[in-house]
């Protein structure tokens, strides 16, 4: 994708930096040691025995880097996409609100997540810990600490995932798996891709030099260095040579390949406060507590969360 933001033939800005935020890296030895599949083949069904069975080797099965909502806010989305596409198309377009055809649907999307997130030592630390960590010390606590199993980010994990082996690439090799989030719609085989992305923006009072710059990272080859040396990074440029980390290689193209948009941004965001940062980190807050009661818990989580959507999607509608 080659887009310019122009207006009276004057370049503004210019897509450099896409992201796939359907990815899981998870900890391949302990994986393979357990005998469990890899994360992106597991069905709906099956996550709670396969958490069990990692919570039940010592391990937590997720890490989680709650303090950055985005984290929180691509994990939903991602749950949203792969039961219900309708669903998740229909929160995101304006002209598209159908509060008694979506509801049961949004409503089910975030039942999966309570019971993923408040499947019992799901965390290292709770979710307590999990609501003041940030999104590096959560991809550090699968492959630096060995805390977790897994943990859902974008393939700008890959620098971190490096940093924690220190060069060490045979060690990285064994010890590092990487998926795209499963699908959760029975008999589906492929599960949502969601990408994201970052613009450059030449302001009003730039200077000669901005512009210059911007029109050479706008060169097919530009990212070339940043895809080999430390990997996560994905050129939206279709001109740009199809390249991929050698951790990325074997999911080729499918991370380039996503259909739809961050849900988050998509919805929009005001000021950098964004909303639904916002109504996730409520839900997870809310899915805290004494093991005791976490089903009456997460019921009452899920319908506020699913009232604070709807109260969202009726003030876009004005």
């Amino acid at each position: 994708m080659h887009v310019e933001t122009a207006s009276g033939n004057r370049l503004y800005g210019l897509p450099f930096k896409a992201s796939c935020k359907s990815l899981v890296w998870f900890d391949l030895a302990k994986f393979r040691r357990l005998g469990l599949p890899p994360p992106g083949s597991w069905a709906s069904w099956q996550w709670p025995v396969l958490l069990d069975r990692l919570a039940r080797s010592g391990t937590h099965p997720l890490a989680l880097g709650a303090a950055d909502g985005w984290m929180l806010a691509d994990f939903f989305a991602n749950v949203l996409l792969a039961q219900s596409p309708d669903a998740y198309e229909s929160v995101v377009s304006p002209n598209d609100w159908r509060p008694g055809q979506r509801r049961a649907e949004i409503t089910r999307a975030l039942e999966t997540l309570a019971g993923i997130w408040g499947f019992p030592n799901a965390f290292p630390g709770s979710i307590g810990r999990a609501l003041t960590q940030q999104f590096p010390d959560a991809v550090r606590e699968v492959f630096a600490k060995g805390d977790a199993a897994m943990v859902v980010a974008p393939d700008f994990a890959e620098p971190i995932v490096r940093s924690c082996f220190r060069g060490d690439d045979v060690a990285m090799k064994q010890a590092v798996g990487v998926s795209l989030f499963p699908s959760i719609l029975p008999g589906f085989r492929d599960g949502p891709v969601i990408g994201g992305g970052d613009i450059m923006v030449l302001t009003r009072s730039a200077i000669d030099a901005a512009a210059e710059l911007i029109r050479l990272l706008s060169l097919p080859d530009a990212p070339d260095s940043w895809i080999g040396q430390e990997g996560g990074f994905i050129a939206p440029d279709l001109r740009t040579r199809p390249a991929y980390s050698a951790m990325l290689e074997p999911l080729g193209p499918r991370v380039r390949s996503w259909t739809e948009f961050d849900l988050a941004d998509r919805i929009g965001s005001r000021g950098g406060d964004n909303p639904l940062w916002g109504i996730i980190t409520q839900f997870l807050m809310d899915l805290d507590g004494n093991p005791a009661d976490s089903s009456q818990r997460a019921a009452a989580a899920v319908r506020t969360a699913v009232d604070a959507v709807y109260e969202l999607e009726r003030t876009r509608q004005g």
